[in-house]
């Protein structure tokens, strides 16, 4: 028979335990974010969104296809660009069944793996650095020029990249030998006049009177005239003041969304890259001392 002491211990016992399992539920399932469900530390390229767990889990229970869908969304657009040498059909293809069985590389989480900071290097890569050898092993026999060489000098030596190692094929630099340097077919423009001249857009110049206290000074003056802006004559309201409902607001800080409506190549680039991609999910900017603490 159950002593007083021991239904006060058993019914405290089941009290934490409602109270955990709440908790943690609520957060599992009504919270965007949730830290203390965090299995460990994210790699240095998610950090920054390492509590926008719906980023990359985009369902409660879902498996591999559910990151692997992740890993696209966000990363698809690079891969096209690099025109994926290793690309999912490859692997999807009965012929090469045998490939997968030590490197599934159908999924993307087979060698980007996050919260395990014990085995996680650069970039998320955590296999060995000898990962080629799985499907390599006899390129000493089939090529002369790579006989001696071991497996773990693969990437390391600059030669090749597992994604966009076409680049290396002779065929692929000669055919891409003419093409324009990363200017999208257009020559670079000198100035923002220009460059806006070349998509075909065209900025007026006009400016509130009077400016807002602390901008109506020679020094901001003379720093805008000498500018990019400043030389395409783009004023400082083409960016700081908006028109609603027949009103003018002045923003001191405009967002990004202001810049893309000129740059908007250069805005969605920021956004996909490490520097912007809190911004891309809705998070505030990443503040140094969040920095500090987040990596100590």
């Amino acid at each position: 028979m159950m002593t007083r002491r021991g239904l006060i211990q058993w019914t405290l016992w089941l009290m934490l335990t409602i109270g955990a399992v709440a908790y943690l539920g609520v957060q599992l399932f009504l919270e965007e974010q949730k830290p203390d469900l965090l299995i460990g530390t994210s790699s240095h390229g998610h950090y920054q969104i390492e509590l926008q767990c719906g980023a990359c889990h985009t369902e409660a229970f879902g498996g591999p296809e559910v990151l692997q869908n992740a890993c696209v969304d966000c990363h698809g657009e690079e891969l096209n660009a690099a025109l994926d040498s290793h690309p999912v059909k490859k692997f999807t293809d009965p012929r090469n069944a045998n490939r997968i069985e030590n490197l599934d590389a159908r999924y993307c989480v087979s060698c980007h793996r996050e919260h395990n900071p014990d085995i996680t290097r650069a970039a998320g890569l955590t296999l060995p650095e000898d990962y080629c050898f799985e499907c390599h092993q006899d390129i000493g026999e089939e090529r002369d020029t790579h006989k001696g060489l071991g497996f773990e000098t693969c990437a390391s030596a600059g030669c090749h990249n597992f994604h966009d190692n076409l680049a290396l094929y002779e065929d692929f630099l000669l055919k891409h030998a003419g093409d324009p340097i990363h200017t999208g077919g257009r020559q670079p423009a000198r100035n923002l006049d220009a460059y806006l001249t070349s998509l075909g857009q065209d900025w007026a110049q006009s400016n509130p009177e009077p400016l807002p206290d602390g901008f109506d000074s020679a020094d901001i003056h003379a720093g805008w005239a000498d500018s990019a802006h400043g030389q395409a004559e783009v004023a400082c309201s083409n960016c700081h003041l908006s028109q609603s409902d027949n009103q003018s607001t002045w923003t001191e800080n405009p967002s990004h969304e202001v810049c893309a409506t000129c740059h908007e190549a250069e805005t969605s680039g920021f956004l996909a890259g490490k520097h912007g991609m809190r911004l891309a999910r809705g998070l505030p900017p990443m503040t140094p001392a969040q920095v500090v603490n987040s990596r100590s």
